[in-house]
């Protein structure tokens, strides 16, 4: 055991001077980096700082020298707008209007195209009517030869029926020669009628079925006819009304050709007017424009003037708040070396104190280590002791005959004794120092504490240190722009005054400009009044004209659809007043043939 503690000593020993020597030589190594850091970056933000410098000295040039332009290009304008513009260029003079002379050749186009749609109806009219005649006459071809090859096919069926007929009855008139007895020759006779009686029946039902067909053919043949000249009185109907049509339109062309020939001479004036007060116009507006750029190119030097106000406001200020960024960045920086010095105390100082509970703990369990062996030892001694006595190593004195027993018997239970309070005191002796190192233990992580205590209030205070240090550069921070802001304002008050006297001179120019362009629109105004009453009065009268021709083909129109409607009334009379004529010639027709075979009846 003693041997162990001399082993661990030893790797405690070496472990600590092991670590105390790479702790030296790496917070030697990280002081030396830090610094070296800072002076670096302090160099780069200084050679920064310098450029910076450059650059906002140059953007101020840039603007004066802007400036500087823009008052000689107001010097210019100050120098026309004191001219009055006297050449003012004038745009080219109207010609004639393009859309009146389209307007024109469109008329005459259309006045060619409708009298050629007039021509080309009345055309197609005399075609139709010549198809129409046609059709009459081949209808009329064909309604005859219908009725021939009906009255034809009906004198093939009577001749055939009358031919079978008396075939039928013939041999019976031969037998009548070779028939003596009366009564035979009554049937036979008897007979002989009925046959030729059927034959009348289908005779005369033959002339009826033709005379339905002639019928249908009349019929039919009329309803044709009557509706081809229907046809032909609305095809008349129809041409005259498009042809009228086309006459009311070319009267409407005509008169509207007139009105706008009249109307574009009267507009020609116009333009002349409008050419004349847009010219008028233009230069005033110009004149006016000059103005109106003078004062903006004063809000434009004014504009500028705030730029650079601005600019080296924002510029200054950007730069202060490098500086000061730097500076925060830095003190970070070297707070960060801090830290890691603080964090090393911090494990050094753990590290101790781990060895030293490690040490503690070592030399407890030495000691009960050391303390349980001499009990051991104790017993076996006190165990083995008799064996050394005269009394232990026999039962009884061998002369006197004294028994050792009991004594032997008593010596045990002292032993026994002995060994019980000896147990008892070891266990009151372990627990005394269980406390002991209970209180070592304690004591140690006090200190461990109070290490820990006062390296955190050390850092509380680098960290306190480090705060005032950054909230004194803030507050010099606020200050410089402060300081820039208070100058940009009072260039800005001066600036805004030259914008508002800017604004009062463009205020009273346009006044100037909008009296100048009423009294110049009135007079257009007025002279523009006269004549569109002229051109209204034009319009007015052309359109009594055209509505004259509507009236007179609307009139015309109606009559023609009256026409058309007595044309449509007179067929419908016309067919109705044939088919009854023809339909009772066909009943008296059937009638007669009737007739005709109860007369041949009555001869057999």
């Amino acid at each position: 055991m003693i041997e162990e503690l001399a082993a661990k000593l030893a790797t405690i020993k070496e472990h600590l001077a092991e670590y105390f020597e790479r702790a030296e030589k790496e917070e030697n190594e990280k002081i030396a980096a830090l610094f070296s850091a800072l002076k670096a970056a302090l160099l780069e933000k200084q050679e920064r700082i310098s450029v910076l410098e450059a650059e906002i000295s140059a953007g101020a040039l840039r603007h004066d020298e802007e400036r500087e332009k823009l008052e000689l290009t107001l010097s210019g304008l100050i120098s026309a707008l004191s001219d009055g513009l006297p050449d003012y260029p004038k745009t080219p003079m109207p010609e004639t209007d393009e859309e009146a002379v389209n307007a024109a050749s469109a008329y005459k186009r259309r006045k060619h195209n409708i009298n050629y749609k007039i021509n080309n109806l009345k055309r197609i009219l005399m075609q139709k009517i010549k198809e129409n005649n046609d059709a009459i006459n081949e209808e009329n071809r064909g309604f005859k030869n219908r009725e021939a090859e009906l009255l034809r096919r009906q004198n093939i069926d009577l001749q055939r029926a009358l031919a079978n007929n008396i075939k039928e009855y013939s041999g019976l008139e031969k037998k009548l020669l070779d028939i003596n007895d009366a009564r035979e020759i009554i049937e036979a006779k008897k007979t002989i009628k009925r046959i030729r009686i059927v034959g009348l029946k289908e005779q005369m039902n033959i002339k009826n079925r033709y005379a339905q067909l002639l019928y249908q053919n009349t019929i039919e043949y009329r309803r044709v006819y009557e509706r081809m000249m229907l046809n032909h009185a609305l095809i008349n109907e129809e041409f005259d009304l498009k042809i009228k049509a086309l006459e009311a339109e070319r009267g409407e062309i005509e008169a509207q050709e007139a009105r706008d020939e009249a109307i574009a001479k009267l507009e020609m004036q116009k333009r002349l007017l409008e050419w004349e007060k847009e010219n008028e116009l233009a230069r005033l507006k110009s004149l006016n424009d000059i103005a109106r750029q003078v004062v903006a190119m004063k809000k434009e030097i004014a504009a500028s003037a705030g730029k650079k106000t601005e600019y080296l406001k924002e510029s200054l200020t950007a730069a202060e708040k490098e500086v000061h960024a730097f500076d925060g960045s830095q003190l970070s920086a070297y707070g960060v070396g801090e830290k890691f010095q603080t964090e090393q105390l911090r494990a050094t100082c753990d590290l101790l104190v781990t060895q030293w509970f490690t040490l503690s703990e070592l030399f407890y369990r030495l000691i009960k280590s050391l303390v349980s062996e001499k009990y051991k030892r104790r017993f076996r001694m006190v165990n083995a002791v008799g064996e050394y006595l005269l009394t232990g190593t026999s039962d009884r004195f061998p002369r006197s005959g004294h028994d050792y027993k009991a004594l032997n018997a008593k010596i045990s239970r002292l032993l026994t004794d002995f060994i019980a309070r000896e147990e008892e005191l070891r266990g009151k002796f372990f627990q005394a120092l269980d406390q002991q190192f209970t209180v070592v233990t304690t004591g140690i992580k006090d200190f461990l504490k109070t290490i820990a205590e006062g390296i955190n209030a050390e850092e509380k205070l680098l960290s306190e240190f480090m705060a005032g240090y950054a909230e004194t550069l803030a507050l010099d921070e606020r200050d410089a722009a402060a300081a820039n802001e208070k100058r940009a304002v009072a260039e800005r008050a001066a600036q805004a005054r030259l914008v508002q006297n800017a604004e009062a001179e463009v205020a009273e120019s346009d006044r100037r400009y909008a009296e100048t362009v009423r009294k110049t629109v009135a007079d257009y105004r007025a002279r523009v009044l006269a004549l569109d009453a002229e051109i209204k009065k034009l319009r007015s009268d052309t359109k009594a004209e055209i509505a004259r021709i509507q009236q007179e083909y609307a009139v015309f129109k109606k009559q023609s659809r009256n026409r058309e409607t007595a044309h449509k009334t007179n067929y419908h009379h016309i067919i109705a007043q044939q088919e009854k004529t023809l339909y009772k010639q066909y009943r008296e027709k059937l009638e007669e043939n009737e007739l005709e075979r109860q007369r041949k009846i009555k001869t057999l």
